[in-house]
C-alpha cells in the first residue's frame, strides 16, 4: 500500500508546519475499527518524519495507534496523519514469544509447512497462522497479519521466506481471482500489501498458489485456477521490485489460443527458476511421458521438454509425477520425478550441469512402504529422502544410498527440510523432529510457548 504523495514536500520547498487534519481521536477511532476486541488498551502517539516504506527517502507524519491486549500480545497500526490511510499493520509479540495456541501438544497441530534459514532461525505455515523462531524451534511467535487473523474463513497461506527477517504471503481471497500478497522485511512484526494479483473476473478463486524467488528482487507467483481432465487453468505472475508489483506474464485459459506455449494441458505441481532466465513448470497429465515445460526468457515464453524415462520403468498414462527442480547457484540442479505404476513406486531424481538443458537420471529410490513421502536436498550431493519407515541419506548425488531405519517415529506424512548437511528438521502430523547427524537419529521438538 502506497502512502500519499500528498505528505511529501517537493524538491526545494519550503514545508510549512504540518498540521494533523486527522485528531487523534479519529485516529483511534479508524484502527479500532478494524479490530472490536473490547479487552484491549488503545493509545495514538503523533510521531513526524517516519520512514514508512524501508529503502525509501519518503518522510510522513502518522499517528502510531498501538492496542495492548490482556495476553500480552501487541497490535501496532500506522496512520497517514493528514489523510487517514492506514499505512501498515503490524503484530508485535511480547518477550515470551506466546503462541495463540491453546497449550504445547496443539502449536504443530495442522503445519502445512516448515522453512528453516539455519539452525536457529525458521517459519512455520498454519491454516491462518505464521509463526517464527529463533532458537531452532523451542519458542514460537505468531507473527500472522492482522487482517487475515481477522478472516472467520480458513485461509490457505502460500509463502517464501528469503531469509530471518524477509517474508512473502500469497493469500488467494477465498470468492474471486484475486491473490493478496504480504510483505515483511523485519521478521513479521510489520506487514504491508503489494499490489494485488487482481483476476476478479475469473469465475473459480484460485488454488494454492505457489512461489519462487531468485534473489530478493526477482520473483514468480504460479496461480492455479480450474484443473479438470487432466488440464488446468492458470496464471504466472512475475516481480521485479521484491513483491511490491507484480505483472501477468503468462497465462492458460480454457477455450483460448495460446502462442507463448505456456500449457493448459498438465495438472500443475509448481514452478522452479535457476536464474532469471531459466525457468520450470512442473506436474502430471493423463498421456505419457515425464511432464516438464521450460522457459529461458524468465516465463514469458514455454516449450515442452524432453525427459528420458530409465529403463525398467513406464511414464505412460499419468504413471510419472514432476517436482519443481532444486538449484544450487549455478548450473547444477535437482529435478524429482515420482513413479507410480502398479509394480513400482520410485522416486527417480535426474541431475543437471547446464543449467537444465539436459537431465540425466540416478539410481532410482523404492521405498519399503507405498511411497516416498518427500526428499531434499542441501546440495548437488547431500540428499535426504523418507519413505516414513526409513530415512535415506545420499552424499553423492543420488548415485548410491543409505538406509536408517527410522526406529518408533511417527513420520507418516512427514515433510522434510534441511538447512546443512548434518542438520535438518521434519514436520508430521502432529510433531517436528530435528537431526543434527545428517539424518541418522532425530529427537522430537518440544516447544516452550512460556519460556
Amino acid at each position: 500500500m502506497s502512502p500519499s504523495a500528498a505528505n511529501t514536500p517537493l524538491p526545494n520547498q519550503i514545508q510549512a508546519p504540518i498540521v494533523p487534519s486527522i485528531s487523534e481521536e479519529e485516529a483511534l477511532s479508524i484502527a479500532q475499527k478494524m479490530d472490536l476486541n473490547s479487552d484491549a488498551q488503545w493509545s495514538a502517539t503523533l510521531k513526524k518524519n517516519m520512514e514508512v516504506e524501508p529503502g525509501r527517502s519518503d518522510k510522513y507524519t502518522v499517528w502510531i495507534v498501538k492496542a495492548l491486549y490482556k495476553a500480552g500480545n501487541t497490535t501496532t497500526v500506522t496512520i497517514d496523519a493528514l489523510t487517514g490511510q492506514i499505512l501498515s499493520i503490524g503484530e508485535g509479540e511480547p518477550p515470551s514469544m506466546m503462541d495463540l495456541t491453546s497449550g504445547k501438544a496443539e502449536l504443530f497441530q495442522g503445519i502445512t509447512g516448515l522453512q528453516m534459514v539455519d539452525s536457529n532461525n525458521g517459519w512455520a505455515l498454519k491454516a491462518n497462522t505464521v509463526l517464527r523462531t529463533t532458537d531452532g524451534g523451542i519458542t514460537w511467535g505468531n507473527v500472522t497479519p492482522f487482517e487475515i487473523l481477522l478472516q472467520s474463513r480458513i485461509v490457505d497461506i502460500s509463502a517464501k521466506f528469503l531469509d530471518s527477517q524477509t517474508a512473502i504471503l500469497a493469500v488467494p481471497d477465498g470468492t474471486g481471482g484475486s491473490i493478496t500478497v504480504y510483505l515483511s522485511n523485519d521478521g513479521g512484526t510489520v506487514w504491508r500489501k503489494s499490489a494485488a494479483v487482481d483476476k476478479s473476473l475469473r469465475v473459480y478463486p484460485p488454488q494454492r498458489p505457489f512461489i519462487t524467488f531468485v534473489d530478493k528482487k526477482t520473483g514468480w507467483i504460479l496461480a492455479p485456477y480450474d484443473a479438470a481432465m487432466g488440464s488446468e487453468d492458470s496464471e504466472l505472475w512475475q516481480t521485479t521490485d521484491g513483491g511490491e508489483t507484480w505483472k501477468s506474464i503468462a497465462t492458460a485459459t480454457y477455450g483460448q489460443h495460446n502462442e507463448a506455449g505456456y500449457p493448459l494441458e498438465g495438472i500443475k505441481t509448481g514452478v522452479a527458476f535457476a536464474d532469471w532466465e531459466n525457468g520450470f513448470l512442473t506436474g502430471s497429465t493423463h498421456g505419457d511421458g515425464i511432464w516438464l515445460y521450460a522457459s529461458h526468457d524468465g516465463g514469458h515464453h514455454w516449450e515442452k521438454q524432453a525427459v528420458s524415462v530409465p529403463r525398467g520403468y513406464s511414464a505412460d498414462g499419468g504413471a510419472a509425477t514432476s517436482y519443481p527442480p532444486k538449484f544450487f547457484g549455478g548450473k547444477e540442479g535437482i529435478l524429482s520425478v515420482r513413479f507410480s505404476t502398479d509394480e513400482k513406486r520410485a522416486a527417480i531424481f535426474f541431475v543437471t550441469q547446464d543449467t537444465g538443458k539436459t537431465w540425466t537420471p540416478t539410481t532410482p529410490l523404492l521405498p519399503d512402504r507405498s511411497i516416498m513421502e518427500d526428499w531434499d536436498f542441501v546440495d548437488a550431493a547431500h540428499g535426504f529422502a523418507t519413505d516414513g519407515t526409513n530415512m535415506y541419506v545420499t552424499t553423492d548425488g543420488a548415485i548410491t544410498w543409505i538406509k536408517h531405519p527410522l526406529k518408533g517415529l511417527d513420520f507418516e506424512s512427514i515433510r522434510l527440510h534441511f538447512v546443512s548437511q548434518n542438520i535438518g528438521f521434519a514436520v508430521g502430523k502432529t510433531h517436528v523432529y530435528q537431526t543434527t547427524d545428517g539424518g541418522v537419529n532425530w529427537e522430537l521438538i518440544r516447544p516452550d510457548l512460556n519460556k
